[in-house]
């Protein structure tokens, strides 16, 4: 298996090329670990009506997590994905048509969140910039997370690569279609009813269907505990393969690397959990999804420059770093303000130009 900052540093022989990759894909994944985190500890604490609390919730997903993931290993999500996948799309499925049940039909709960908030469905200076941002950065971030891509090479067939891709890209649309149902259908019942939007599909089911939204909350969390073994894996490797092994060159056994691997595992989930229960984790973790799908759009650029005759490193260097200094600016600071679109737009369009210009005004392109 091959990380994916080994494979462009391959692509390119470039070893900023390596180095980039790996610190891009460490501020992809840490983020958005932690929102898994906290949104599968919002679903448990939700779904037992405050019985078991936030924070112990919090606890119970990362012990369970650094069991499974210490214990299992990347086999545990070469031979659990698949299942889950195909289980959590089914109850996904049942779940969207029951809430276009209990909203009245898809006639009756349209109207309602066309009455509730009519603002919601035009295009206007406020939503406009979220949806592009979002529409940007998730149509990349699904193949380019390191750790969806990485596994990508656990295959030891291209025929398999291309089958498997092709099968989890109709999952994943379906199960996307499906969480949108739900997210339209759940604001017409519930609109104005809840503090915390994260908490929607949870009060939907507690309001109509209890016993359901236990089989949800098993769901949910089974296709959790195997997506954050799959980001814990990659970030292991970046730390271990990527850093140590690739970047400082020290020469590790393969026993050393197994435990320095599980050392980081346990280190970056404690990290996580830290981070979960702080204001971030509590707050909506929506925003914080598409800050870390958003970094995860610059490593575009290695990857159209790895199949085009003009891509250089130099090129994959300036879209990845620039696309970088314009996510910060954008999103932490108000350097940007005015702009009719947001943070992940202005770092997609700053890391494209910087890739075209740099590859266009080198004559000579360095890879044939």
């Amino acid at each position: 298996m091959i990380t994916q900052a080994e494979y462009f540093g391959r692509c390119y022989d470039s070893r900023t090329v390596h180095l980039l990759v790996t610190l891009v894909g460490l501020m992809t994944l840490l983020p958005f670990l932690a929102v898994q985190i906290a949104g599968a500890a919002k679903i448990l604490s939700g779904v037992v009506d405050r019985q078991i609390s936030y924070d112990a919730a919090v606890l119970i997903c990362v012990a369970s997590i650094w069991a499974y993931v210490h214990f299992g290993g990347a086999r545990a999500v070469v031979w659990t994905d698949g299942l889950q996948g195909i289980i959590v799309a089914g109850i996904l499925g049942i779940s969207a048509w029951l809430f276009v049940d209990w909203a009245g039909g898809v006639s009756s709960g349209l109207d309602r969140v066309a009455r509730a908030m009519p603002e919601k469905l035009v295009f206007n200076r406020e939503n406009g910039p979220q949806f592009l941002d979002q529409m940007l950065s998730w149509t990349f971030a699904v193949f380019l997370f390191p750790h969806i891509f990485q596994r990508l090479f656990m295959a030891r067939a291209p025929e398999t690569i291309r089958r498997t891709s092709i099968i989890s890209g109709a999952i994943m649309l379906v199960m996307m279609a499906c969480i949108l149902v739900m997210a339209i259908f759940a604001t017409a019942e519930l609109h104005g009813t809840l503090d915390d939007p994260d908490e929607l599909i949870v009060a939907m089911y507690r309001q109509h269907w209890r016993e359901g939204g236990v089989i949800l909350m098993i769901a949910v969390l089974a296709l959790s505990m195997s997506t954050i073994d799959s980001v814990v894996l990659s970030v292991a490797s970046l730390a271990t393969r990527d850093t140590l092994r690739g970047q400082l060159r020290i020469d590790l056994s393969a026993a050393t690397e197994l435990s320095l691997a599980r050392w980081i595992s346990l280190a970056l989930l404690a990290l996580a959990s830290l981070v979960a229960l702080q204001g971030i984790g509590r707050d909506a973790i929506a925003p914080w999804v598409t800050l870390g799908a958003s970094f995860c759009t610059l490593l575009l650029w290695p990857l159209i420059g790895s199949t085009w005759a003009r891509g250089t490193a130099a090129a994959a260097i300036a879209g990845m770093a620039m696309g970088f200094v314009a996510i910060c600016l954008a999103r932490f600071t108000h350097l940007c303000e005015g702009l009719p679109f947001g943070f992940a737009t202005c770092g997609f369009l700053v890391g494209g130009t910087c890739f075209l210009g740099t590859c266009l005004l080198q004559r000579q392109p360095v890879r044939s």
